[in-house]
């Protein structure tokens, strides 16, 4: 019983982890669009 709640728990910690690390490189991905766009669209 107390096993699965710790299983449960370290797999929502992982699973968070993961969460995390793609939510980073999104924002890094949409960042350097951005920053691309807008350098492309100020080129005369």
């Amino acid at each position: 019983m107390l096993l699965k709640i710790i299983l449960k728990l370290q797999l929502r910690r992982q699973y968070q982890k993961i969460l995390l690390k793609v939510l980073g490189n999104w924002t890094r991905f949409c960042k350097v669009f951005l920053g691309v766009s807008v350098w492309t669209m100020s080129l005369p």
